[in-house]
């Protein structure tokens, strides 16, 4: 993990920090021995050997933060009784190092408000004056923006900067084979279309005559739109059915290039259900079995019978790097006519429930070592994506507010998408009600039992758009999740105004590309807004949003380290 070093002796500038820099997994060191100082520069100096030390360390970091009277341009001292009512303004410099290590800055623009001494808290939760500046243009002060989540400091402004600066990519990832060179991280346009339609091995005789490409077709209703993420922010984010798209993932050679894009392109065969903001244990598993079930079939999909067809249709290749191939062909060895339905069965016995009784059933003894090699290498994968889908529930449940208005006033859209809430699909798919008891086995199998008799569905050809429908669709997903902090932002008049404006659209209208265009501008400008108007996002937000809006914040796993390489699938659902 790379690393911040901070200078402060500030516990909440320190955790303002860290706050940031979680978007990019940068983990922020606090640096306090330093003793008092009038040259921030001399101050930074002392502190260069940071950098030449550790090849982990990003920078060194400091900054001050000052309020000027906007009568004469003079700094503010004390803050009290004859101050209120007083129009100020803040500015904040960024100290870090740049080339040659040398001190550089970074400013923000001045945020202008006004002093409300009467709002003088005597809680020692705040940092500094934040209860009484109160931001002008939404008449708001800082710690009432901290309380909803939305405190956007000078401090932010220049870090952000920062990133932009130092943390984003040269260039938007890209496939190093049938590279698309896409201008932005977000584009709609046909090139995953022809994509999918064209190349060979997506189309091989064995692909098509096993029914693959109906998943494919099927998907791209879903997800028809590539992301060529521009820094961590975009590249984490994963939402099938919503705003995600297909990720560009480059691969040293094309087979696994390609295996890799289907792979996550038969996500979108089942889109994400929608949090709405229910609150119940059995909806929580319900979401999280429904999230891992995705996974463990589009394994099998993607990584056992798509590459077997691609074998079979004599594809030269090294299949058995992927330790799953070579339990696929164990499997094969001994029940040669096995069902998908059984495969998928076996894979959901060990992904979800830890238990590899039904693997061990498919294959000889003599196999067992490719069962081994097989759990070696996913177990840490599956237990990750737990951890995973776990916290981004957390995170929509702590933000159950601006869930449940989002979806209920878009409600007509997500059904006519066929992206069903969590409430809905426990209640009207599965039968259940939130008394029912049933172990985790039993509700495991249960969801099983349904998604299955989705994708047999898909798989039959039972669903047919046209290229510019599947675009429309898309798109309207797309936008279902870029709209979420519309409701987030609900407090602006302008914001009520585009999500009855955009809801309209996506009920009503198709989308061809100069609708799509108009509609990305005048969402993009809605940012801009947020950002220079209000100071409520800053500009590694808003580069971000343009392209993809998280409906949860970033969280990172890593399959190979702790705690994924310790905790074990058996216990996953006992929550």
């Amino acid at each position: 993990m790379k690393k911040i070093y901070l200078l402060t002796r500030n516990r909440w500038k320190y955790r303002e920090y860290q706050r940031f820099f979680a978007y990019y997994n940068i983990e922020v060191v606090m640096q306090n021995d330093f003793e008092y100082f009038e040259d921030t520069a001399g101050l930074m100096t002392a502190y260069v050997h940071l950098l030449q030390n550790d090849h982990k360390v990003l920078n060194v970091l400091f900054d001050e933060t000052q309020l000027f009277r906007e009568s004469d341009q003079k700094p503010l001292g004390n803050i009290d009784a004859q101050t209120d009512g007083m129009l100020v303004y803040a500015t904040t410099t960024l100290y870090y190092f740049g080339k040659d290590k040398k001190v550089a800055t970074i400013s923000a623009a001045p945020h202008r408000g006004v002093i409300d001494y009467s709002a003088k808290s005597p809680d020692k939760k705040r940092y500094g004056w934040d209860d009484v500046f109160v931001l002008r243009p939404l008449g708001l002060s800082y710690q009432q923006l901290k309380q909803r989540g939305m405190k956007n400091h000078g401090r932010q402004e220049a870090l952000a900067k920062f990133a932009l600066q130092f943390l984003y990519y040269s260039q938007g990832i890209d496939l190093n084979f049938n590279a698309l060179e896409q201008k932005q991280a977000i584009e709609f346009s046909e090139a995953i279309f022809k994509l999918v339609a064209t190349h060979p091995l997506i189309n091989s005789p064995t692909v098509k005559a096993n029914k693959l490409t109906h998943l494919f077709d099927y998907a791209l209703n879903n997800g028809g739109f590539f992301r060529s993420a521009r820094n961590r922010r975009q590249k984490n984010y994963w939402a099938p059915g919503l705003n995600a798209g297909i990720p560009l993932v480059p691969k040293k050679d094309e087979v696994h290039e390609i295996t890799f894009f289907v792979h996550d392109l038969c996500h979108f065969v089942l889109p994400d259900l929608v949090y709405s903001g229910e609150d119940a244990p059995l909806y929580d598993k319900v979401y999280v079995i429904y999230r891992m079930l995705s996974e463990a079939l589009t394994l099998v999909i993607a990584d056992m019978c798509f590459v077997h067809a691609l074998v079979q249709d004599g594809v030269p290749y090294d299949f058995s790097k992927r330790k799953i191939y070579p339990l696929y062909q164990a499997i094969l060895k001994k029940h040669p006519d096995i069902s998908l339905n059984e495969l998928w069965a076996a894979n959901v016995q060990y992904c979800l429930l830890g238990d590899d009784s039904h693997y061990k059933y498919l294959i000889t003894k003599e196999d067992r070592p490719v069962l081994k090699a097989f759990k070696a290498k996913y177990e840490t994968f599956f237990v990750g994506d737990f951890r995973w889908t776990k916290h981004n529930l957390q995170y929509m449940k702590n933000n159950a507010g601006v869930f449940a208005h989002w979806h209920t006033s878009n409600r007509e859209v997500f059904a006519q998408q066929g992206l069903w809430s969590i409430q809905d699909f426990t209640h009207q798919k599965l039968g259940l009600n939130l008394d029912t008891p049933l172990s985790n086995t039993a509700l495991v199998h249960q969801v099983r039992d349904v998604v299955v008799q989705h994708y047999c569905q898909v798989m039959e050809g039972n669903f047919v758009w046209t290229q510019a429908e599947k675009l429309s669709n898309s798109f309207k997903k797309y936008m279902l999740g870029q709209m979420l902090i519309f409701y987030k932002m609900d407090f602006l008049p302008y914001s009520q105004f585009l999500q009855k404006k955009f809801n309209d659209a996506l009920l009503h209208q198709s989308f061809d590309l100069p609708f799509i265009r108009r509609y990305r501008q005048m969402y993009a400008d809605y940012l801009d807004m947020l950002e220079t108007d209000y100071h409520l996002i800053h500009k590694d937000d808003v580069e971000t949003y343009k392209e993809v809006y998280p409906i949860f914040d970033s969280f990172y796993v890593f399959y190979d380290r702790a705690p994924e390489a310790k905790a074990s699938l058996k216990k996953m659902l006992d929550f």
